[in-house]
């Protein structure tokens, strides 16, 4: 049976229309002309056939126009986001610190229960945590610094979603991701004295252990870099959270340290983290 047939007993075809909702707020916290994909069955661990869609606010409209199996049968659909290719029972994404992990577990529609009658939401849930990341200098940092980078390391930077469990692996393989960085040498960003720079976020693998490298230059003498590397990220209850996002400030007294605040970003009790650079690098 195709999971999409296009007519019912009395020969009318009967569109599919979805309603969806996101269960947490993290990098998205409404769908606006998002696209995503669906896949379909005809019972509960079936995947027939993958389908796409744009989700708007509370709606999905499928691109192209499915229907409802004319036998009057149940559908089961699961969604996901982003859009890639599936093997088997798993989607595959490459995790570049950019792009939050969407996947909606199965629900269920028919002629009779169709997805957009009652309660059956096709709700979505975040994969990844997110980090909101900013760099706050104190009042007597020396001004001759410049920002060069700032990264995150030991995030995967590979994941596979089983589409039947909803459960998300992690690759062994791991890269830097970049919150900030100059181009060249010799430009980045000038802190002033208590300045605070926001550096966006980053999605990361949840509970992985995180550390963060910067590097500051003072002229355009690479051995008179100020490089921290390797410095640990410490959250509340030991490490991130699926589907949580977390606030670190990072803190730059004199002389030169690295202190970082964690906190929710979604409702719940706060949590607090402590970075320290073992000592000051020496020119």
């Amino acid at each position: 049976m195709s999971c999409s047939h296009r007519s019912n007993n009395e020969g009318e075809q009967v569109p599919i229309r979805l309603l969806t909702s996101i269960q947490s707020r993290s990098a998205i916290d409404l769908f606006r002309e998002t696209p995503v994909s669906l896949v379909a069955g005809n019972y509960k661990d079936a995947l027939n056939e993958l389908w796409e869609g744009i989700a708007n606010d509370g709606q999905i409209e499928l691109r192209p126009q499915r229907y409802y199996p004319a036998d009057g049968s149940t559908l089961y659909l699961r969604g996901f986001y982003p859009q890639t290719e599936i093997k088997g029972n798993t989607a595959h994404f490459l995790l570049t610190g950019n792009e939050d992990l969407l996947f909606a577990d199965a629900c269920t529609g028919s002629l009779a229960r169709p997805f957009d009658g009652g309660d059956r939401l096709l709700t979505f849930r975040h994969l990844l945590a997110q980090l909101n990341v900013s760099l706050k200098s104190d009042k007597n940092f020396p001004t001759e610094y410049r920002l060069r980078s700032v990264c995150i390391n030991v995030s995967s930077s590979g994941a596979s979603l089983n589409l039947l469990q909803g459960k998300l692996s992690f690759t062994d393989d791991i890269a830097p991701l970049f919150l900030y960085r100059a181009e060249r040498h010799e430009e980045g960003h000038t802190l002033q004295p208590e300045e605070s720079v926001s550096l966006g976020y980053l999605l990361v693998q949840p509970g992985a252990t995180l550390t963060v490298d910067m590097t500051l230059s003072r002229d355009n003498k690479k051995e008179h870099d100020l490089v921290l590397n390797d410095i640990p990220v410490k959250f509340e209850g030991g490490s991130s959270e699926t589907g949580l996002a977390y606030l670190i400030e990072i803190k730059i007294p004199t002389p030169l340290s690295l202190n970082a605040l964690l906190t929710h970003w979604t409702d719940g009790n706060n949590g607090t983290g402590n970075v320290v650079v073992p000592g000051e690098e020496k020119e």
